[in-house]
């Protein structure tokens, strides 16, 4: 995959590369902490991979005061979010899953998807 980097608006890179997708694209951009949830590629439903991705990427308990109980719980739905997103996708490439925490709207958003009929290349 090809990036014109230069091209980019300077919040679009600094996302990009806070999340790790411009170093999953092979590109010398090293990822780092910040309010973006980093990229992760699942290529089957693993769930320990997942269940630790959702609790230590998605719902850091630094970002959030709830209780375990409702942790569980919320990770529960998500994890059958991912399960229907394997099942219904088609995609031969598995899942994406990205995020951003909002906090002047005090949101968290993560992102699932996967990419059907295509050929998916990483830089060399």
């Amino acid at each position: 995959m090809e990036l014109n980097i230069p091209s980019m608006q300077e919040n679009v890179h600094a996302n990009l590369a806070q999340n790790g997708f411009l170093s999953f694209c092979g590109y010398d951009e090293p990822k780092w902490q910040g309010n973006a949830i980093s990229i992760q590629h699942f290529e089957g439903t693993n769930q320990d991979a997942i269940i630790h991705y959702l609790n230590e990427e998605w719902l850091r308990r630094s970002w959030l005061s709830i209780s375990p109980r409702l942790l569980d719980e919320i990770v529960g739905a998500v994890w059958e979010i991912f399960t229907n997103a394997f099942e219904h996708s088609e995609t031969p490439h598995g899942i994406f899953a990205c995020g951003q925490k909002y906090p002047s709207l005090n949101e968290l958003n993560l992102t699932l998807g996967g990419c059907p009929r295509t050929t998916l290349t990483q830089k060399s």
